[in-house]
């Protein structure tokens, strides 16, 4: 009414619905494409490895055997007899007390009664 100039924006709706068209039509091509691609990787890789399996199944060599692993013994010290023919000894890194004699406990200590008196 007084001559003052008033923005206003244009929105053609039209020419935004083709857009929102276009723009959907490439995400379903998309989407078909990679659909595509995975039903043939599943068609022609599943026989394939079916068969690649019974090939292996039926030209595989016998199964691997057990491995043998030998220790190394080392005597029994016998003290005042002579050793058993036959004896097992005890492998190498275990510590094992004789028959019939005990260690002590770590937590007593060891006293030495061979061990002089000091004069005071």
């Amino acid at each position: 009414s007084n001559n003052d100039s008033v923005d206003f924006i244009l929105f053609e709706n039209d020419a935004y619905t083709v857009e929102l068209m276009k723009a959907g039509a490439e995400d379903f091509g998309s989407l078909m494409g990679g659909i595509g691609l995975s039903s043939l990787a599943c068609c022609c890789g599943i026989p394939i490895g079916l068969i690649l399996l019974i090939i292996g199944l039926a030209i595989g060599g016998d199964p691997p055997q057990p491995m043998m692993v030998q220790q190394a013994y080392t005597p029994i010290p016998s003290v005042g007899s002579s050793p058993v023919v036959g004896q097992m000894q005890a492998p190498v890194g275990q510590m094992q007390a004789p028959v019939g004699q005990m260690a002590p406990p770590i937590s007593t200590p060891v006293q030495d009664s061979t061990a002089p008196e000091s004069q005071n």
